[in-house]
């Protein structure tokens, strides 16, 4: 069973929080600085760990290194009538674009192609693979990348 629930030096995970001493074994309980050595408290303000690296896709082994491929954003976001998906490719490939609603239910599928390095873009209307008008609220972008990584984006219809 998992009973360290400590970041591990491995990790890709940001560390937040602020230096709360040292456990039983002498551990830092948290970082006392950023990813980047920097000092996570400045004067009387703490940094809460939302470190600017822009969209990370995540990986999927905790021994993998961090992929290039990446959904830079999805724009205007919320949106009506449509939004565009601007996303980049570092190693040529398969790759999918996918939304999904709340409940995981696939609602379209924007694209599943095979792609060169570089960036490219995808449209959503709000539509369903069926055409039919999806309605407002929460939906969740998926880029799946051949190198078996993705990135994940929340997107809301505003109808």
């Amino acid at each position: 069973p998992l009973t360290d629930l400590h970041l591990q030096a491995v990790s890709p995970a940001i560390d937040a929080g602020i230096n709360l001493g040292n456990d039983a074994q002498g551990q830092p309980l948290s970082g006392a600085s950023s990813i980047d050595g920097t000092p996570r408290v400045h004067g009387s303000a703490i940094d809460i760990g939302a470190d600017e690296f822009g969209a990370v896709a995540s990986v999927g082994g905790s021994d993998s290194p961090l992929s290039p491929n990446l959904m830079a954003h999805a724009r205007p976001n919320p949106f009506n009538p449509f939004t565009t998906i601007v996303y980049t490719v570092a190693t040529a490939g398969r790759v999918s674009l996918r939304i999904f609603d709340a409940s995981g239910k696939l609602v379209r599928t924007l694209a599943d192609v095979t792609r060169r390095p570089g960036q490219y873009t995808a449209s959503w209307d709000g539509n369903t693979d069926g055409s039919a008008p999806s309605a407002s609220g929460t939906y969740f972008l998926q880029a799946r990348f051949a190198d078996g990584t993705k990135a994940e984006q929340k997107v809301t219809l505003a109808r």
